[in-house]
C-alpha cells in the first residue's frame, strides 16, 4: 500500500486551446464553464437591485461625510438659527403685549 497523498488540484493552470480540443471550455474554480450563465429568479434580481440601491446609498452618505461642514461655519448657522429664534420670541411677546394694552384701554374708555 502506497502511503503518499494523492495531490488534488483544483483547477488546472492549462490555456483556453489545450481544454478546447479535450473537454470543450476551460471551467473556472467552481466547475462552472466561463461561458455557463446561471439562472436567476425574480426574487435573485429584485435582491441584487435592493442591494444595489443599499450601497449606492451607503456610498453617497460616505461621500458626504468625507468633506463637512467647518465647525466656524457650523458655529455660524448655529448662531444665525438661534438669533432667528429670539426674534420670533420677542416677535411674538411684543404682540401679546400690544393686543392686551389695547384691550385693557378699550375696556377701561368703554367703562365710564
Amino acid at each position: 500500500m502506497n502511503r503518499r497523498k494523492r495531490v488534488f488540484h483544483e483547477h488546472w493552470d492549462m490555456p483556453n486551446e489545450f481544454s478546447s480540443s479535450f473537454a470543450g471550455s476551460k471551467r473556472d474554480e467552481k466547475g462552472f464553464a466561463s461561458s455557463h450563465h446561471h439562472y436567476k429568479d425574480n426574487l435573485h434580481t429584485q435582491r441584487e437591485k435592493e442591494e444595489l440601491r443599499l450601497y449606492q446609498e451607503l456610498e453617497e452618505a460616505k461621500k458626504k461625510c468625507k468633506h463637512p461642514l467647518p465647525t466656524f461655519e457650523q458655529l455660524i448657522r448655529e448662531e444665525e438659527n438661534i438669533r432667528k429664534q429670539n426674534q420670533k420670541k420677542s416677535a411674538s411677546i411684543g404682540v401679546t403685549l400690544v393686543v392686551t394694552l389695547l384691550a385693557i384701554s378699550y375696556a377701561v374708555t368703554h367703562m365710564s
